[in-house]
């Protein structure tokens, strides 16, 4: 195997080409600004945007859809009844309504998913939830999947 040098980030002309290598957020800010692409959020939304730009495509991202509930997870009193909305949100208030019913509860990116996906359920299901997946985790019967921006 013959071993390339990688080109600086800035001779790079294409998405393929620009996926093809290792970049530090850092610089995929610094390319980000240079082709007029937002510099902000996770490094793979960065490296996104900019592969797009150079292969002349419209960002694949989202504008974010307006949430049509107004319930205010930080604040609201939340109990088994309370239906998980399209304004979910983690917070301190969830983590205390989850702790209260789970000794130990800690958030982890499944149950976060799980919430999000799952709208119009109700927080005594997000328990049920819990409590099955942590035992699944426990028996080692679930690794989670860890998603291509993580890697």
């Amino acid at each position: 195997m013959i071993a390339m040098d990688r080109p600086s980030i800035f001779d790079i002309t294409n998405g393929a080409e620009l996926r093809r290598w290792y970049w530090t957020k850092l610089q995929l800010q610094q390319m980000a600004k240079r082709k007029s692409v937002s510099a902000a959020g996770a490094k793979f939304s960065i490296l996104e945007r900019i592969a797009s730009k150079l292969d002349g495509l419209p960002s694949n991202e989202s504008k974010g859809a307006t949430a049509s509930s107004r319930f205010d997870w930080s604040t609201e009193v939340i109990h088994d009844d309370t239906v998980i909305t399209d304004s979910y949100r983690n917070s301190q208030n969830v983590r205390r309504y989850m702790q209260s019913k789970i000794p130990g509860f800690a958030f982890n990116i499944p149950f976060m998913e799980w919430m999000k996906a799952n709208t119009g359920k109700k927080m005594s299901d997000a328990v049920d939830y819990y409590i099955i997946l942590h035992q699944r985790m426990r028996r080692g019967e679930y690794v989670p999947e860890i998603k291509a921006h993580n890697q």
